[in-house]
This record gives structure tokens, sequence and C-alpha cells, in this order.
């Protein structure tokens, strides 16, 4: 506090002084921070030079991309990228990633098709996903596919247009995302639309939206009851393309997912990202750990995770369910193949 013996003129001269050395300190300390930042965000960027990732960029600057997680499935691949290739709109980036290794077939792959190709040292799947949108700097609009997911014809148009045009009303919305057919809240919603409720519950437990870890798991364990959700003993999903031309022609549609989602095939903002802290990285392989984040704050950032009814895609299995449905998949490659429409 100033004296008393001081005059109102010391006062105000001190006070001056006071302040001046104040913004004088602030603006030192924001010029350290934004050094700090951008010298991070250069060593971030440029780590390959410490061989930390390999980088083949094929990149157009555009604004919607798409990250393709893959490296660890390489039967499916044939059908997945087929089916990318040809449902794909222009003007996207397309690149795929591959976390902990490099693998030259997906190199050979992103080289034929003009796409990009980031592949990680470290297998941290977070970690690979926020060098991927860090190296797209003009993207705004995120597609996320893993490489067990199966696009159909509408899965690219119907999510931008839901996210940017036909976005709920009185929602903020943190990322869109389809149908899918093995997936622990869609699968509800899949057999709802289809009036196959009560078959699905002649074989397996009742017809519950989870999370597929806390209750109600066979949608997550059970490889026949992933086979059931590509038509085994169920005529009405044994075609995958099919299903998707009867939602699309529907009445406009959506739901909001009100648990975890399981998002191997998503769509988010660059801004969502950047609010949400980017993918979380640790010293795991942070398997999963992207989507507990994302839908965390969601729910607790009052974001709606929006489902559009009026597009389906496949994904082959959970973990638990993988050898079986890898078996399935080889016997019936018709159910999976890109068809040509």
């Amino acid at each position: 506090m100033l004296g008393n013996s001081l005059s109102q003129t010391d006062r105000i001269l001190s006070i001056k002084g006071y302040l001046k050395r104040y913004r004088i300190t602030r603006a030192i300390g924001k010029g350290i921070k934004s050094f700090l930042r951008e010298y991070h965000t250069k060593e971030y960027i440029h780590s390959e030079k410490r061989k930390d990732y390999f980088f083949l960029d094929n990149s157009h600057d555009y604004e919607d991309m798409c990250i393709v997680l893959a490296g660890y499935k390489s039967d499916l691949w044939d059908d997945v990228f087929d089916r990318i290739k040809a449902y794909v709109y222009e003007n996207m980036d397309i690149c795929v990633c591959s976390s902990g290794k490099k693998d030259e077939r997906l190199l050979e792959i992103c080289k034929q098709n003009g796409w990009s190709y980031l592949a990680t040292k470290k297998n941290q799947i977070s970690d690979v996903q926020n060098i991927a949108i860090d190296l797209h700097k003009a993207a705004r609009y995120i597609f996320k596919l893993d490489e067990d997911i199966f696009v159909t014809k509408y899965f690219f148009e119907n999510l931008k247009r839901r996210m940017t045009i036909s976005n709920p009303t009185y929602y903020e919305i943190g990322f869109v995302c389809p149908l899918i057919n093995v997936n622990g809240y869609s699968y509800v919603r899949v057999l709802e639309k289809l009036n196959l409720i009560g078959h699905w519950e002649k074989y397996f437990n009742e017809c519950m939206h989870t999370d597929g870890i806390h209750h109600h798991m066979d949608i997550w364990k059970n490889g026949n009851a992933a086979k059931f959700m590509w038509g085994e003993d169920c005529p009405e999903l044994n075609d995958l393309d099919a299903v998707a031309e009867k939602f699309n022609s529907e009445a406009d549609s959506y739901s909001l997912c009100n648990t975890r989602f399981s998002i191997g095939a998503i769509l988010f903002t660059r801004k969502a990202w950047e609010e949400m802290g980017h993918f979380p990285v640790d010293n795991s392989i942070g398997l999963g750990a992207d989507e507990e984040a994302i839908c965390h704050w969601c729910m607790f950032s009052a974001r709606a995770i929006v489902v559009d009814e009026n597009t389906i895609v496949g994904h082959l299995s959970y973990g638990p369910q993988n050898a079986v449905m890898l078996e399935y998949y080889k016997n019936n490659r018709h159910k999976f193949r890109y068809s040509g429409n």
C-alpha cells in the first residue's frame, strides 16, 4: 500500500510505474510462452529428424481429411481400401496411419492412390492421430476410420452433410457417426429399423444399448452375434449395401447416443480436437484411450454424439470376436467386397 506521506501526484506516478512494470512482465511472459509453444510445435512436427516417424506427404491442403488407422489386419485391406477409394468424395486428403510400425504394403497402397502415409516408431494410437492432424494444417473436418470398417456409398457425404447442414437444432455437436452393425449402441437401432429385435432375442440376450463392457455384452464378446449382424441366420442383414440403400432412401433421421460410442467410423472437427486438448498420449499403446477421451469430453462439455441413421457401415468385429469373424470373412468375401455400385 502507498504511504499517506505521498502526494496524490506521487501516488499516481507510483501506480503508473507499477502498471508499466506489470505490462512489461506480462508481455515478456507471453513472449516466452509463445516461443516455447512454437519451439515445441516445430520439434513435434519435424520429429522425423529424430526418426520418430515416417511421413509420405501426398496432401493437398484440403479442408476435409480422413485418417485410416491400419497396420494389423492385412487380410481385410483389399476390401476396406477398395470401398474407401470407391466412395470418398473429391477434395479430401486421405492419410493412412500405422502406429508402431512401417508397412511396405500400406506404403505402396498409398503411393498408388495418391494418399499420404504416416508411420510412427512408437506404438501409441492417440499419438499417431495427433501427428496426422497436426501435419494437415488446413483440415477442418476429420474423418477417422479403423482398418476393419467397411464404408458404404453414402458414408462420407451423409456425415459431412449432418455435421454442416442437417445438424440437430439446439445441440452443439461433439462428433458425428453412422449406424455401425457391430456396435454397442447402434446395433439396437439397426435391428429396430428393420423390425428384428425379436429375431435377435431368439439367439442372444435382450437387445439393449450398451458400451459392450458393463452389461449386455453379446454384441462385444460373442462371435455369433457379430455373424448375425452380418446376416448369418438373418437374411435381412445379409447385404450391407442393400441396407445402406434402404436407410439412405428413408426420411432424414438421427439419434443422440447417450453412452460411450465405439469410434471406428466418425467425423469430428479440428475445433473439437483442439478444445478437447487432443487425444491423450501416455506410455501405453493407448488402445481405446482416444475413444474414452472424446466420449468423456462430449458428455462433460455438453456436446452431442450424433448418429446419422440414414447411413450404415460395417464393422467386422470387436477383439473377442476377431478369430471367429476373420474366418467368417474369408469364407464370405462376397458380403464385404466392393460390389461396383
